[in-house]
This record gives structure tokens, C-alpha cells and sequence, in this order.
């Protein structure tokens, strides 16, 4: 899994990019994400990468496990430690000491509930992929790659096949007219109406 998602709040002038780390898709994973809080402009929203926001607007950074601990650090903090060499001197450093925001290791993962895969729309990922998951659950692992391999060809293909008719892909539930605002369709928005009046 790799992906960047973020969480705003007009109200504070904090924004949060999350940026989920790619890493091999065969093998344990570390599911690990970094990301930043930083103040933003609720009237400019246009920082959409780590690397474009200024120092001095950083809060903190995170860094950790998705499925397990995660930390941040506060820049600028400072400790004084002495050191003793032919004269005493007293130093500063910067205080890189993260501090757990949660820790996600004693908590059991809900169990999902997902239609059979015969209900499910074509393109749903549960269904496109479910070959390539069999074939890894077997432990089947050159299968699997092939099984991949196909998946992301077909997708390649079906993008060709939109460009030459000019077709504009557009996700269901999400409005990505501006990257790095999250926004519901009408759509999305009555489906997460659904799921919350969902009896638990």
C-alpha cells in the first residue's frame, strides 16, 4: 500500500499529510507512514507534499506503524546536557526523543464485512485482486507475481482504451477536483450517512 492522505483544521490552521511508504508487496510488511502537522492557510490549501512546507510552519512529524506504534517529534524543543572536557561546557541539542501517539498492538482488528465476491462490482479490489491474494495465502509466490503482473497490464490497458475515447476516470465517492482536499461526493456522502446508521 502506498498513498498520501491528509486531515485539515480551518478552525486551528493545522493540516496533517500522512504519506504511507511503499514497500515490497511480497513479504512481511512494516507498514510504515511518516508525516507532518504544520500550520497552512485555510484560504491558500495548496501544500500537497512533505517537502513543500516551510520549517518554520512544522508542528511536528510523525513517523511509525500504521498497525502499530506511532510517534511524533517536536522540532525546536531543546534539552541541555554537559559535557566534560578541559573545561566544562554546557551544550544544547536538539531534542529528537519521539513520544507515542498511540499504540495500536493490543487492540484486535474488526472483523470486516464485505458482500461475496460474485455481489461485488467488477472493479472492486477485493474482486480484481482476489486471485493474486489465493495465490499468496498458498505461499504460491511466482504464481501470484504473474497474477499481478496481469492485473496491473489490464489496468494499464483499460487507462489506454479511457485516453484514446477521452474518457476522464473519476473515483465514486471522492471528489479529487483539488488533491490534497478531501471531499465527498454526494455519493460518499450518502453511503457514510449509511454505514453510521448501521446497527453495531
Amino acid at each position: 500500500m502506498q498513498d498520501v492522505c491528509f486531515v485539515t483544521c480551518p478552525k486551528l490552521k493545522l493540516k496533517v499529510i500522512l504519506h504511507y511508504l511503499e514497500e515490497p508487496w511480497v513479504g512481511k510488511s512494516r507498514h510504515k507512514v511518516e508525516g507532518i502537522i504544520f500550520r497552512y492557510d485555510p484560504n491558500n490549501d495548496i501544500i500537497t507534499r512533505v517537502k513543500d512546507v516551510a520549517d518554520v510552519d512544522v508542528k511536528a512529524r510523525i513517523e511509525g506503524s500504521w498497525i502499530s506504534q506511532l510517534y511524533y517529534t517536536v522540532p525546536g524543543s531543546k534539552v541541555s546536557l554537559f559535557v566534560k572536557t578541559s573545561r566544562c561546557h554546557l551544550l544544547t541539542r536538539l531534542n529528537k526523543e519521539k513520544r507515542l501517539i498511540i499504540d495500536l498492538d493490543p487492540l484486535y482488528p474488526a472483523v470486516k464485512t464485505c458482500p461475496p465476491e460474485g455481489e461485488m462490482l467488477p472493479n472492486e479490489s477485493r474482486r480484481v485482486w482476489s486471485a493474486v491474494t489465493t495465490a499468496i495465502n498458498a505461499k504460491e509466490y511466482n504464481k501470484a507475481t504473474d497474477l499481478k503482473v496481469a492485473v496491473e497490464e489490464q489496468k494499464r490497458k483499460e487507462a489506454v482504451e479511457r485516453q484514446e475515447k477521452n474518457i476522464t476516470w473519476k473515483p465514486h465517492y471522492f471528489d479529487v477536483t483539488n488533491p490534497g482536499i478531501p471531499t465527498l461526493t454526494l455519493e460518499g456522502q450518502r453511503m457514510l450517512d449509511m454505514m453510521n446508521q448501521a446497527p453495531t
